[in-house]
């Protein structure tokens, strides 16, 4: 079963402005491919690499794998509408694959950024933490929440293992005079039920529980035959 969570990163006040940094400039480059795709009205990722890939690198001081990816963001934005040109914001979501960004076990995560790589401490895992056998699916989203730094990571957390399957089965009917049968032909009563059954007829049987029946017919309408009574 694949599930998002928001991994909550604990980077000291130097990585701060390191990670923030990065995703200025990565913004920033893909604010410019999109120009480029828009004035050029192409959505196509090769063919606005070939335009911008380098003016990227060397204007942005960015990797290879950033560039790269800040021109995918700005293509893959334009593809959804070509009327509009794309804007990014200034700390908008930057993708990591795994070129640019490894885990260091659980606890830890190693992110490029614009001056090389930091290690970074994850306090909040989530189910990735909690779950026996999960593991992290694809890129991870670098993400900048009221003054907070997470990671948006898809996780393939194993669903839990279903009950063995019976090897037979057994049918039950419902009825009036027994409370059950069931598929094998077995009846089922109950010695309480059988013993007011009991004690009921009885009393239907005296002459108390005879004149209870007249009475009941009377207030009814009826005589006991079904002949009816006069008021």
């Amino acid at each position: 079963m694949l599930v998002t969570e928001m991994l909550k990163l604990a980077p000291s006040a130097e990585q701060r402005e390191a990670l923030a940094a990065t995703m200025r400039a990565c913004n920033a480059a893909a604010n410019r491919a999109a120009e480029v795709a828009f004035e050029h009205h192409t959505a196509g990722k090769i063919a606005v690499q070939k335009l911008v890939y380098a003016d990227l690198r060397a204007g942005f001081a960015l990797s290879a794998q950033m560039a790269i990816r800040s021109i995918a963001k700005a293509c893959e934005a334009y593809r959804r509408d070509k009327n509009i040109k794309p804007v990014f914001r200034e700390l908008g979501a930057v993708a990591y694959d795994q070129r640019i960004l490894s885990w260091k076990g659980r606890e830890a995560v190693s992110v490029l950024t614009l001056t090389g790589r930091i290690i970074v401490p994850v306090v909040y895992r989530g189910r990735w933490s909690t779950t026996s056998g999960a593991t992290i699916r694809g890129q991870a989203d670098l993400l900048y929440r009221d003054g907070m730094f997470f990671l948006a990571v898809v996780i393939d957390v194993p669903e839990a293992p279903r009950g063995d399957e019976p090897d037979e089965w057994l049918g039950v009917d419902l009825g009036i005079v027994n409370l059950a049968t069931d598929s094998t032909g077995e009846t089922h009563t109950g010695k309480g039920v059988r013993a007011v059954r009991r004690r009921n007829a009885r009393l239907r049987a005296t002459p108390a529980g005879q004149g209870h029946q007249v009475r009941q017919a009377a207030s009814q309408g009826a005589s006991p035959q079904g002949v009816p009574v006069r008021p």
